[in-house]
């Protein structure tokens, strides 16, 4: 019978014996040279704030529930969709 000699075992890559698989930190000259690249952000936009009462919601929402025929099981839906039609109006006028 043949005699199987046991596979090599090899050492992991150090740091000194393989250059190639670490990076290099950049130094701080090339980090202000990037960030001189970054453009400038867009102009802000007026910040729009929308606010809506529970009551509002409330009084919509049941008004979609009654246009769906009273569907049951459609409690969430029916609030999301009182809260969107709310927001655009709102937004439009």
């Amino acid at each position: 019978m043949a005699k199987t000699t046991p596979a090599k075992k090899t050492k992991p890559a150090t740091k000194s014996g393989n250059k190639a698989a670490t990076k290099a930190k950049p130094t701080p000259r090339a980090k202000a040279k990037a960030a001189d690249n970054v453009p400038e952000p867009a102009a802000k936009l007026p910040e729009i704030v929308l606010t809506l009462t529970h009551d509002q919601i409330a009084e919509r929402a049941y008004g979609v529930w009654e246009a769906h025929h009273k569907a049951p099981g459609r409690d969430c839906d029916n609030w999301y969709e009182a809260e969107d039609q709310l927001r655009e109006e709102q937004l439009v006028g």
